[in-house]
């Protein structure tokens, strides 16, 4: 799977990401690290909706160096007054395959350009070109060379406190047994003691329905901390998904904390965009949606929350959002003609979302589509192919009117499935048709959104 999944709904700082991103370009299974990952809405309050903070100030409890200890992962500092002093040191370290990351501040890093900033971030340093004096920067999404020149200023502006270069020692790294378990405890032991009584979602709406003028003087600030928590909220749900996957949870917890993760990505959306209304004119501001989303997340939370205790303890619970729908068509993947085939669509809203995600046989990846009608994704079968059934998985953004099409050339295209009815979740559709090409064509969104897919099937029978 793309790491960069791991980081379509990115909160953490820029320590936490970095580590996470090397372990999983090393191919360590970094979900076990992620067992106290499902973030506790009572501190999201107090960080961001009290205090203030933003979102990547936040400090979240996992990839903590005793965790790294237990996979025999060593993260070290080492401190030196200048750059220029450091460089040596580094290119022993990235001779010996060590992962080596530098503090710079962003007043000085082109990409993270703030001249006005007082703040830092944390880059890894992959290569050095001792010809060009350049050093190849990585910042997870991205890549590019840097003079030394620019990397010595970043960090020697720096206070003296943040002047060190981070390294990480994998020469011992080995998942033992006793790790994994160890693992296993800890994350039962986090939602056992998880002290969440989600009264965050009423507070919220409460904040929101202030009805006072000063709510107006200070609604745009109060937007921005809802982003900022939600932006917490849907990551760490996300990323707890991973840890539960890893561990062989059942499917209704994983699904529903897919859509706990979507609906907080939706409130986030709507409150950026608010933001935006009110520098036009306060009278053009839509709460509503938002007011009715943070019920249901508050709902899905406790849920979420029951059906982990149970399942923790050994015991059963009752589905109460229907998500054995996952379960309801019993075809084997195996059987899918459409699995790891070639993918074509008529737009990509994200790297992180895209195309070939559709046929990748994980449903906890997805496609997503630009915001606007028409759009289309196909699948090449690679040969002409009896067409039965169809399976679309859809993400929160749904297509309400859609077509399914074949052809043998990609070009003309003949309708098997029509509808102005979609609804959405995941829809098993019995069709009769032919052909090397099956295609997706949206009309019509059901939401302000793209089209959003976690997974498109194809089978013949």
């Amino acid at each position: 799977m793309n790491p960069l999944v791991y980081f379509s709904r990115d909160y953490l700082n820029c320590r936490k990401r970095q580590i996470l991103n090397a372990l999983l370009l090393r191919n360590i299974p970094a979900d076990y690290l992620l067992y106290n990952s499902f973030e506790n809405t009572r501190e999201i309050y107090n960080e961001i909706i009290i205090k203030g903070n933003l979102c990547w100030q936040y400090q979240p409890n996992y990839i903590n160096t005793s965790d790294l200890n237990l996979l025999g992962i060593k993260e070290k500092k080492v401190n030196f007054d200048k750059f220029k002093d450091a460089i040596d040191f580094i290119n022993s370290l990235l001779i010996k395959g060590m992962d080596v990351f530098v503090n710079a501040s962003t007043r000085f890093i082109p990409h993270r350009l703030e001249p006005n900033s007082t703040g830092s971030t944390f880059l890894k340093l992959s290569s050095y070109n001792n010809e060009q004096k350049s050093f190849l920067v990585n910042d997870v999404i991205l890549e590019r060379d840097y003079d030394v020149q620019i990397i010595e200023e970043a960090y020697d502006s720096l206070p003296n406190n943040k002047k060190y270069i981070t390294y990480l020692d994998f020469s011992d790294y080995s998942l033992q047994k006793n790790a994994i378990e160890s693992f296993k405890i800890k994350g039962d032991k986090w939602i056992r003691d998880l002290d969440d009584d989600l009264s965050f979602y009423d507070r919220i709406a409460g904040l929101l329905n202030d009805s006072s003028e000063e709510r107006f003087k200070n609604l745009e600030d109060l937007l921005n901390k809802i982003t900022q928590a939600f932006a917490i909220i849907s990551g760490s749900r996300l990323l707890y998904q991973f840890y539960l996957s890893i561990n062989g949870i059942s499917k209704p917890i994983l699904n529903l904390l897919m859509r706990s993760s979507d609906l907080a990505q939706i409130v986030k959306s709507l409150s950026i965009k608010n933001q935006e209304l009110i520098k036009i004119s306060s009278e053009r501001i839509n709460l509503s949606n938002i007011y009715s989303n943070l019920k249901k997340l508050k709902e899905m939370d406790r849920e979420i929350l029951n059906m982990l205790k149970l399942e923790i303890n050994g015991l059963e619970y009752e589905d109460k959002f229907g998500l054995d729908l996952v379960d309801s068509w019993k075809i084997n993947k195996g059987d899918d003609l459409a699995l790891h085939k070639q993918v074509f669509s008529s737009s990509d809203s994200e790297i992180v979302y895209y195309k070939s995600n559709l046929v990748d046989g994980y449903n906890l990846t997805r496609w997503n589509s630009k915001e606007s009608d028409p759009q289309w994704i196909y699948v090449d079968l690679e040969s002409e192919q009896v067409i039965k059934t169809v399976v679309l998985n859809w993400e929160a953004a749904y297509a309400k009117s859609y077509k399914i099409q074949v052809s043998n050339d990609a070009l003309d295209w003949t309708d098997i499935y029509t509808t102005s009815t979609g609804q959405g979740e995941i829809e098993e559709l019995k069709v009769s048709g032919k052909g090397r090409f099956l295609r997706m064509f949206g009309t019509e969104r059901g939401t302000p959104y793209g089209y959003s897919l976690w997974g498109l099937s194809v089978f013949n029978n």
